[in-house]
């Protein structure tokens, strides 16, 4: 069984933090692929924190994060880091989906000159959305792979319990207080023995859900690895700084914005009035 500190040695996403974009990508590729390889960083970065929170688990000394070093204050701020690790790998999820978004998305210079409309584009990538312009683009290898993982039982545990939170707004850890299923007095007449039901939160189990977490951690990583490669050329990071490509890459986007951002700008408008 993996251990927390295993996945930092055995699937390091480090490199992933190596692929945001920087000078030498800009002028080198096209702008689909600089916005995508800016999404692969935003995943980085939420991922890691699940890791980070996921991994705090297993400290043994909070400090001042606790008033008792009891095992109802560890167990309290345990589960929080938990549900926080919870919250960013759901994170990572819908971020891996803005990846191909952007990538099959406007291949302008759009976005870069105007910001805003990066931001507001990606707000309007939903799974069922996405799904629609991979079919519509005919990347068949995309769909299955979306698919594969949003369909892994694992996965869809995951994505349901943070729902849960995100509508509900809390769990139930064990022994951390009581939850009550039904209500203290019942009704009784004649044969007929009724005891109202009470309204509970889901059961939080902290062992249960570390293990899960840690496999899910492992799910994810190979998801968005091979994710990676369906996106980004082979050459992504071998790539050199041209001065001659510089001064070309300048020029065209110098050309965009005195002959085609207005009409891109119009069209973005129209197309995403949302």
């Amino acid at each position: 069984m993996t251990s927390i500190q295993e996945l930092y040695s055995d699937f390091s996403v480090d490199h992933w933090f190596d692929l945001e974009p920087w000078d030498v990508h800009y002028m080198n590729f096209e702008p689909n692929i600089i916005y995508a390889a800016h999404k692969i960083g935003d995943v980085y970065y939420a991922f890691s924190n699940g890791r980070s929170y996921l991994s705090d688990f297993d400290c043994e000394n909070f400090g001042q994060l606790i008033s008792q070093n009891d095992d109802t204050h560890l167990r309290y701020i345990r589960s929080k880091f938990l549900q926080s690790a919870l919250s960013f790998y759901n994170y990572a999820i819908d971020l891996s989906w803005q990846v191909i978004w952007f990538y099959l998305g406007d291949n302008s210079f759009l976005f870069m000159e105007k910001p805003r409309y990066y931001q507001k584009y990606a707000g309007f990538c939903t799974f069922p959305t996405l799904l629609e312009v991979v079919g519509l683009r005919g990347r068949d290898e995309f769909r299955q792979h979306l698919l594969a993982f949003n369909n892994n039982p694992l996965t869809l545990e995951v994505r349901q319990l943070y729902n849960y939170v995100k509508h509900r707004g809390s769990l139930y850890t064990k022994n951390l207080g009581e939850q009550y299923n039904s209500m203290m007095m019942g009704y009784v007449s004649g044969n007929i023995e009724y005891t109202p039901q009470m309204i509970t939160r889901k059961v939080f189990d902290l062992d249960e859900w570390k293990e899960k977490l840690i496999e899910f951690d492992q799910l994810f990583f190979h998801y968005f690895e091979d994710l990676i490669h369906l996106i980004l050329p082979q050459n992504y990071q071998t790539t050199k700084y041209d001065f001659g490509l510089s001064l070309n890459y300048n020029r065209r986007r110098l050309e965009f914005i005195q002959n085609d951002m207005e009409d891109y700008e119009r069209r973005f408008n129209e197309n995403f009035s949302g």
